[in-house]
């Protein structure tokens, strides 16, 4: 047999081979969380795919994001629409320790604006966009409104065509963060990543720039969206000595559109409680094992009703708010298994009238 043919006939065999391993897909089934303002989807990957390759029915149009919770232990490394817009390819990767079973977020943008739980998305097909010369950058830009000050992590979607990064420059309020689309292997694919904090300084019209590329090269990427995420305002909570987590609202991501911290310090409160999925949020570090006593400072005004409710290390507590009430209550206990860093947070539960949260207190009880 000519050598040649079939060096030949194996390559194509193999090319027919690959073809099929890239196309081999689990389906991933998702489902709109409520409120349906928030454009949010989750889908429950329960077992290790051999391809992790996953075919997700999608009709809800652009998408800002595609994210695995658990990271950087397992991660979306791009996405690609389907020919017909009926579905969606997520590829995905793991490392040891990081496997499956995994929720799958992804999250549409119809149109720039602000959801209610304080994330601002902006698609670049609405924005003003110029070309600073045949083969130079690309500039978009946005004007919004802002309702409060507070800070963000920007996150940048796209992705580069060449087999190298894509230079990327965010201004925001005359500040600037650079970053980098990363190379995804295809001009359909897309992948969205943080590239650091921002602050929007106070509310009313604001103004967002974006510069994808360099001035001495083709453009070698293209960016989709920019999404702005509510981010600590002050510093990482970390237990004391005796093992009590003092959690203070000056330090908290406000993820919310109009909630606002009044006061400084110990003495701040969040108020502005107008929407239903707005919530305060911290990152713990360094929590012990042990029993932890919840305790939740909260005043009430004479027209307050409704409940609120703190979830700490995957528990949840509820507690009714109580007209004319100004005081910190024991909402009961948790138990924290394994040593590590946990998420906190508060939200309301068909909570109505005048209210603000002080700060949420966790008080070791037993090891």
């Amino acid at each position: 047999m000519n050598p040649r043919r079939c060096c030949g006939q194996l390559a194509s065999l193999l090319a027919i081979a690959a073809t099929f391993v890239v196309s081999a897909a689990d389906t991933v089934r998702i489902s709109r969380t409520i409120p349906a303002s928030l454009c949010r989807y989750t889908g429950r990957i329960a077992d290790k795919s051999a391809s992790k390759r996953f075919d997700v029915p999608w009709s809800d149009g652009e998408i800002a994001s595609v994210s695995l919770d658990g990271g950087p232990r397992r991660y979306v490394k791009w996405w690609k629409p389907s020919d017909d817009g009926k579905s969606v390819r997520v590829a995905m990767d793991w490392v040891r320790g990081g496997e499956p079973p995994a929720v799958l977020t992804i999250e549409s943008i119809p149109a720039t604006g602000q959801t209610p739980d304080g994330r601002w998305s902006f698609r670049t097909a609405d924005a003003t966009t110029t070309n600073a010369g045949p083969n130079a950058a690309r500039i978009h830009e946005w004007t919004f409104d802002a309702m409060r000050p507070g800070n963000y992590t920007v996150e940048i979607t796209g992705g580069a065509w060449d087999e190298r990064t894509e230079a990327v420059e965010v201004e925001l309020c005359g500040q600037m963060r650079p970053g980098q689309l990363d190379f995804t292997g295809g001009r359909n694919r897309s992948s969205s990543k943080p590239i650091g904090r921002m602050r929007i300084p106070g509310p009313g019209r604001q103004r967002l720039r974006v510069q994808v590329g360099e001035s001495n090269r083709n453009v070698q990427g293209m960016l989709t969206a920019i999404v702005l995420r509510p981010a600590p305002e002050g510093g990482v909570p970390r237990p004391d000595g005796s093992g009590v987590l003092a959690l203070r609202v000056a330090d908290a991501a406000l993820a919310g559109a109009s909630l606002t911290v009044l006061g400084w310090g110990d003495a701040a409160e969040v108020t502005g409680w107008t929407e239903e999925a707005a919530q305060l949020e911290w990152t713990c570090r360094d929590i012990a094992p042990g029993h932890y006593r919840i305790e939740l400072a909260v005043r009430a005004g004479t027209d307050a009703s409704g409940d609120l409710e703190v979830r700490a290390m995957g528990q949840t507590l509820r507690t009714p708010l109580r007209p004319g009430s100004d005081s910190a209550r024991v909402l009961g206990e948790i138990e924290v298994t394994d040593p590590g860093n946990r998420d906190v947070t508060v939200r309301p539960r068909g909570a109505r009238g005048s209210w603000s949260v002080s700060g949420v207190k966790l008080v070791r009880v037993q090891p």
